[in-house]
Formats: C-alpha cells, sequence, structure tokens
C-alpha cells in the first residue's frame, strides 16, 4: 500500500526561480539556436513549369527574398554552389521524415555561384537567381547555403537553416 502526502506552501512566500548567470561573454557568443535564424529567406518562383526537355535544359528563374531579424547589420554571403544534406527530407526537430514521391536536389544553380550583400536592421533584399534540370521530376530548391555575419570583427560565417522545402515540379511537355 503507498501513501501520499500533500501539503500547500505557505502562500505569503515567493515563489523561487531559477535564472542562469549570464557570462560577460554571452552577448559575443548567442547560442546557435539564435544564431541560425537571424535572418529568414524564401524563395520566389514558378511551382510547375512544362518544358520540352527534347530541345534542351531548362532554365528557371528564382528570387531569393531574404529579411534581417537581428538587431544589428548583417553581411551574408550566398552560396549556390554547396552540396545539401538534406536530399529529398525535410527536417521536423532532429528527424528527417521522407516524402511519399521521390524529391531531388540534383540540378544546378546556373551562373554566379557566390552572391555577398549586407542587409541593414529590418531589410529586405531579393538576389536573382537560376536552376538549370535536365529532366522531369520534382525537385526542392533548398540546395544553396546562406551564411550571416553579423558582429564586426566576426571571421566565423554562420549557416542560416531553412528547413521548408521548396518544391518545383518540371513536366516534360511530351509525357502529358
Amino acid at each position: 500500500m503507498y501513501f501520499a502526502i500533500f501539503f500547500q506552501a505557505p502562500t505569503d512566500q515567493p515563489q523561487l526561480k531559477f535564472r542562469r548567470e549570464r557570462e560577460p561573454d554571452d552577448d559575443l557568443n548567442p547560442p546557435l539556436e539564435v544564431t541560425s535564424k537571424l535572418i529568414s529567406y524564401s524563395f520566389l518562383y514558378t511551382g510547375s513549369i512544362k518544358h520540352d526537355f527534347n530541345s534542351g535544359l531548362c532554365i528557371v528563374p528564382v528570387s531569393l527574398l531574404l529579411q534581417n531579424h537581428c538587431g544589428v547589420k548583417t553581411e551574408i554571403l550566398i552560396d549556390t554552389s554547396q552540396v545539401s544534406d538534406r536530399l529529398g527530407t525535410t527536417q521536423t526537430g532532429d528527424s528527417p521524415q521522407r516524402h511519399s514521391v521521390p524529391i531531388s536536389t540534383s540540378f544546378n544553380w546556373v551562373g554566379q555561384t557566390l552572391a555577398q550583400l549586407s542587409l541593414d536592421v529590418g531589410e529586405s533584399k531579393q538576389v536573382q537567381l537560376r536552376a538549370g534540370f535536365c529532366r522531369p521530376g520534382m525537385y526542392n530548391l533548398n540546395n544553396l547555403a546562406v551564411f550571416v555575419t553579423f558582429a564586426k570583427g566576426q571571421s566565423e560565417m554562420i549557416e542560416q537553416k531553412h528547413t521548408t522545402p521548396n518544391i518545383i515540379t518540371l513536366i516534360d511537355l511530351f509525357e502529358t
């Protein structure tokens, strides 16, 4: 047999609160969950495109919209030559989920592979990109890397996280 004993703390005493003491360099080294979301970015593109793949590569214009969410000016580097580890998956927490339809990131960004820009506090800018596809299918455009430097004199570039897939569907004109 088990017994439980309950008691109520006196109401005239304040609640106990726990706080972590701040280290002097906390402002210089914020946690990764904060630094990986200094800016947001999204892709603007046509979601479904019909193309005659017998005539060659399908080039699709894509705008990358970036917005600064931190309280300081940021320096941003966009690298389209980076190989993504998100092949056909979306991240939810720490576990990847597979899509029921095969989604590929095996396409190439065409043209300039590096772009660098600055964003003031709250500012948004668009960067024009072009994606090249050699066959029909569903593709996730999240096959690039966006890095940020947010402090003067900081040499480390911090990769920004974008876990939402950006799916584009390419249809061969002669398969429909």
